[in-house]
């Protein structure tokens, strides 16, 4: 006999969606997909009608902090991946988070910027290609599969960064300069964050059809993170507080949210903000038609970011741009579980996978929009209680964000100005 017996209307494994299976959990793991009939039997049975089961989603863009736990899991997302942090600050004040309220997360460690550094909590400044190399061999020690590379570091930089991530089989993420995306590329990144220097202008071409060419020349993963521009483009309108998502921010830091740069930021701003949008959508639309990967990740909590709500909102904005309902939801689950190199093991509903899942009210794979509507989450087979998530979501926000990513927010910190 199993733990739990799970039957909605339909079950998308990550792939395909099947109409009609249920899925069994034990012990943290699926053991069962398929027909009822044929089912074990279970001591708790679920009915789940009208629902959709998937896998827990997977935010490729993240920047832990204790508050954002809470969001994650509230909105299906039960696997992070961290692209700038102090690992072990980070890790400690973690601890003050129920186990149980924490998705799995992957680091990458701090930031690896040049002799210049734009994010300094969350980062960390190199003064020459050889102590850039000796922090990837570091995190490669330390057991990271992955490591960014952050926008100030030149070409030379790159190549000895990529030159240790081949040696070490440590994963290059890369966020470019705006006018340094072919360097790193041709260099070898293996992923690139937010279309960072891909607009036409950035690749010194005339928008249009050779603007589109010149960037699918560039093979390389992507990770677009629409919300992101989005995002500052309409930071400060009302709508944002209409955002359900912002109930799982805490006060403060949507007081800094408030006082942000591109919360009063002039008219012409914005507008060139949602021009570069539009071109980016179309990016994403010639990747997605040209079968190129796109990575899945929302970069919360950025300003204006609610965790994981945010990466509902990039899904809808992958759809916006062209690509299919189903194979956004392909790409948020098994596609960021392919990159992680857990295949099998999360963003799948398959026998022996964690029971990482989420049950949503209608078919996202068919209307997007219904990745809101989150029934239950579980998170390694324990269904996750609304009201006790809340209560402690409450709890965590009475004490004051403390996170590194929370003190750039606090301060409203800005790049190159003087603090």
């Amino acid at each position: 006999m199993i733990e739990t017996l799970l039957a909605p209307d339909r079950v998308f494994d990550g792939r395909d969606t099947r109409v009609g299976a249920v899925v069994g959990l034990d012990a943290g793991r699926i053991v069962y997909v398929g027909p009822d009939s044929s089912a074990p039997h279970a001591r708790d049975r679920h009915e789940l009608p009208g629902a959709t089961l998937a896998p827990g989603l997977i935010d490729m863009h993240v920047h832990v902090t204790p508050w954002a736990m809470f969001g994650f899991l509230a909105a299906g997302v039960t696997t992070v991946r961290d692209l700038a942090n102090d690992i072990d600050t980070a890790t400690e004040l973690l601890e003050r988070v129920p186990a149980h309220f924490m998705p799995r997360i992957h680091w990458l460690g701090r930031a690896l910027d040049g002799p210049e550094v734009n994010w300094p909590t969350i980062s960390a400044g190199h003064a020459t290609p050889a102590e850039l190399a000796d922090s990837i061999h570091a995190a490669a020690d330390r057991g990271l599969r992955a490591v960014k590379l952050y926008a100030n570091l030149s070409g030379e930089f790159i190549e000895a960064a990529v030159a240790v991530g081949r040696e070490r089989g440590i994963r290059i993420v890369s966020h470019c300069g705006t006018d340094r995306l072919r360097e790193a590329v041709a260099a070898g990144i293996d992923e690139a964050q937010h279309l960072a220097g891909a607009l036409a202008r950035d690749l010194g071409v005339e928008p249009g059809p050779s603007a589109i060419e010149a960037f699918l020349e560039l093979e390389v993963d992507h990770c677009p993170t629409l919300v992101v521009w989005e995002g500052m483009a309409l930071i400060g309108v009302p709508r944002a507080h209409r955002d359900r998502g912002r109930d799982w921010v805490p006060p403060l830091i949507e007081e800094a949210w408030a006082d942000a740069r591109h919360a009063t930021q002039p008219a012409h701003e914005r507008q060139q903000r949602l021009a570069d949008l539009v071109e980016r959508l179309g990016l994403v639309r010639a990747l997605h038609e040209a079968g190129r990967r796109i990575v899945v990740g929302s970069d919360a909590a950025f300003i204006g970011l609610a965790p994981g709500f945010s990466l509902h909102d990039e899904l809808g904005l992958l759809v916006v741009a062209g690509v299919p309902a189903i194979d956004a939801m392909r790409a948020v689950t098994s596609g960021n579980a392919d990159v992680l190199g857990e295949t099998g093991e999360v963003g799948c509903i398959l026998p022996g996978a964690r029971a990482d899942l989420v049950a949503f009210d209608g078919d996202p794979t068919v209307t997007i929009t219904d990745v809101g509507r989150v029934r239950q989450v579980w998170s390694g087979g324990r269904a996750i209680d609304a009201a006790e998530l809340r209560a402690a979501a409450d709890a965590e926000f009475r004490t004051p964000p403390d996170g590194p990513p929370d003190r750039l927010a606090l301060q409203r910190y800005i790049p190159g100005a003087r603090h």
